[in-house]
């Protein structure tokens, strides 16, 4: 006999888990740091929605957890369990980012056209917490409920023209259809008539970082995104959080930026792209100082936390490290032959944590002895 099991029931059950404890070298398990081993359950609080959220997002004193479900943004206040909900883009949320520094500030992006919606430009809205506190947010129900009593009104007024006139069932339902996306975005655009609005995308992903440190610069990509594997102007903008201006573009890549983000000090930024090459710029001028080419599509970077190195990753496995102080390669590794897309440095600068797809493991590099540990 048969057994019917969704993909969603899947998901419901199924929680991530660590097949088993990292180990040294030598087969010694590392030690947890404080508080480090956490199972499921043992969460303070456990937020349910309607569908699965998208991303998620939280200030830099914990005061509030944006969470993008949908269209919409939940606000929750940890300290008063207070919830909101904004809305003002019309497809799903790809991003929430909180301007360090300043709880009250967030920023969302919506980039994809989804389902039904006609073809928009990509969004980013800032919203200011202090003075918004959410509007009620439309279901799709409540929009499909708003188009079924238009397109009726719409055929009583054609009858009303020509008693003759009669739409079939499926003309009506095609109607009503038509109007949704219309309703919708007249709605959203109402909602948010009064924030700042950016025509953009956010870079969020591989670890991206949206701000500088102080939160005084935020960094986007302008307009519709490119396509990517081809010849294209794929631009980056730095926009001042104080002035409300683009301060810079920075122009050079040509093919899919995937990580952007900030030196410590706020002196150099860098960008990794699939274009074979990750680009370090002068802050202040935008002037490319660096420019690293490796053998394929490049995935993640990051500075080390005193601002001296560089590293990033190539679609094949490669592990790159640069010296910012006169651009030469210090260390390099293609042991992992896997695609690497997420890295981190040690406080101390010393050690490079990598981490990717398929395959099932972290790989620590020592960077002062140059050695896979």
């Amino acid at each position: 006999m048969g057994c019917a099991y969704t993909s969603d029931q899947f998901y419901r059950d199924w929680r991530y888990a660590v097949d088993k404890d990292f180990v040294d070298p030598n087969g010694k398990p590392f030690e947890y740091a404080k508080d480090g081993k956490q199972s499921w359950g043992d969460e303070l609080k456990c937020l349910k929605f309607d569908c699965p959220p998208n991303t998620a997002a939280i200030s830099h004193n914990g005061k509030y957890l944006a969470v993008a479900v949908n269209r919409d943004i939940h606000i929750f206040d940890t300290a008063t369990n207070d919830f909101h909900v904004f809305w003002g883009h019309t497809s799903r949320v790809d991003v929430v980012a909180f301007q360090p520094g300043n709880a009250n500030v967030l920023v969302t992006c919506a980039m994809k056209n989804r389902d039904w919606m006609p073809e928009t430009d990509p969004a980013i809205i800032f919203w200011d917490l202090s003075a918004h506190t959410g509007k009620p947010s439309y279901s799709d129900e409540d929009i499909t409920n708003v188009s079924n009593h238009a397109a009726r009104a719409v055929v009583k007024s054609l009858t009303d023209f020509g008693p003759s006139l009669k739409l079939a069932t499926a003309e009506q339902d095609f109607l009503a259809t038509s109007f949704k996306p219309s309703i919708l975005q007249a709605l959203a655009k109402n909602n948010v008539s009064g924030n700042m609005m950016i025509n953009g995308r956010l870079a969020a992903s591989f670890q991206s970082n949206v701000f500088s440190p102080s939160g005084r610069y935020m960094i986007y990509l302008p307009g519709r995104r490119p396509f990517s594997n081809q010849n294209e102007a794929w631009d980056v903008r730095i926009y001042c959080m104080a002035s409300y201006k683009d301060e810079l573009t920075l122009t050079g890549h040509t093919d899919a930026i995937m990580w952007t983000g900030y030196s410590p000090n706020e002196t150099l930024i860098g960008t990794v792209a699939w274009d074979k090459t990750i680009k370090i710029w002068d802050a202040s001028t935008g002037q490319v100082k660096y420019t690293f080419e490796t053998s394929g599509q490049n995935w993640t970077g990051g500075f080390s936390p005193d601002g001296t190195m560089f590293a990033g990753t190539c679609g094949g496995g490669d592990i790159h490290v640069y010296s910012l102080h006169d651009g030469t390669e210090i260390f390099r590794s293609d042991s992992i032959r896997r695609w690497c897309r997420a890295l981190d440095w040690s406080p101390d600068n010393r050690f490079l944590v990598i981490g990717g797809k398929g395959f099932g493991k972290l790989v620590l590099i020592d960077v002062q002895k140059q050695v896979v540990v």
